[in-house]
């Protein structure tokens, strides 16, 4: 089994987008992890705030299937990638840690490079994967998290009703 990370974010409809990618997600693969949820201003101007979360969960697929599976699910919650205009996401399904993976699948390198750059990002994984040493740094989330500069991008912890 190998333990994966996967990051949730919607700034559309996210009670119903995120409520429902985290029930496939759970069909899909089992038993979930499930960090808190936060809200954060976009970093592109004019969008709505996104709420962010990771969920982590053990599989036996590999790496490549199961972002084929995050992608279906994507569609399968209402995303439409065929207009590049970002204003309303209704699920975005990021795998970024694949176990002790380091590679490129489907096109992203993995584990995913902007983990200790992105707040929204190493938050919620701090929370799951707290002692785990991130590979780029070699410095654990948690520490990571405890000396990010939490004022660059913050993050609202809220609540979501997921199951």
């Amino acid at each position: 089994m190998v333990s994966v990370f996967v990051s949730v974010a919607s700034n559309y409809q996210t009670q119903v987008n995120i409520g429902s990618a985290i029930g496939l997600i759970g069909d899909q693969f089992g038993e979930l992890r499930i960090s808190n949820a936060y809200r954060n201003q976009s970093i592109n101007a004019g969008e709505a705030d996104y709420v962010n979360l990771v969920v982590g969960f053990d599989t036996e697929w590999v790496a490549e299937d199961v972002v084929k599976r995050l992608k279906a699910i994507e569609r399968d919650v209402g995303r439409c990638l065929k207009s590049k205009q970002l204003q309303q996401i209704t699920i975005d399904l990021d795998l970024i840690i694949y176990g002790d993976y380091r590679g490129v699948v489907d096109d992203h390198q993995i584990p995913a490079p902007n983990i200790s750059s992105q707040s929204y990002i190493l938050g919620p994984l701090a929370e799951l994967a707290g002692t785990k040493v991130d590979s780029h740094s070699g410095v654990c989330y948690q520490n990571l998290w405890h000396h990010f500069d939490k004022s660059r991008h913050p993050l609202e912890k809220i609540q979501l009703n997921l199951r």
